[in-house]
C-alpha cells in the first residue's frame, strides 16, 4: 500500500475531527447567544449528534492510518529478513 493513501486517510481523518470540532463550537456560540438573550430552551435534539458523528468518524480514519502505518513497515521489515 502506497504511503500517500495512508497519509491522505489521516489527512482525511483530522479534516473530519476539525469539521465536527467547529461545527460543537458553533452550536455552543449559538446556544449562549440564545442564553444571553433569556430565550432558552432545552430540547432533545440531533444536533449534537451531527457534530459527535463527525469526530468518531474523523477518530476512526486516524487509528485506521497508524494501523495501516504500523502494518506496512512491519511489512517491510520482514521483506528484509531471510
Amino acid at each position: 500500500m502506497q504511503i500517500q493513501v495512508i497519509e491522505n486517510l489521516k489527512r482525511s481523518g483530522n479534516m473530519f475531527s476539525i469539521a465536527g470540532v467547529f461545527l460543537m463550537v458553533t452550536y455552543a456560540i449559538f446556544w449562549l447567544s440564545r442564553l444571553s438573550l433569556g430565550t432558552i430552551k432545552l430540547t432533545y435534539g440531533t444536533n449534537l449528534m451531527i457534530p459527535l458523528f463527525l469526530i468518531i468518524i474523523g477518530l476512526f480514519f486516524i487509528l485506521q492510518s497508524n494501523a495501516l502505518f504500523k502494518a506496512k513497515s512491519i511489512k517491510e521489515e520482514n521483506d528484509l529478513t531471510i
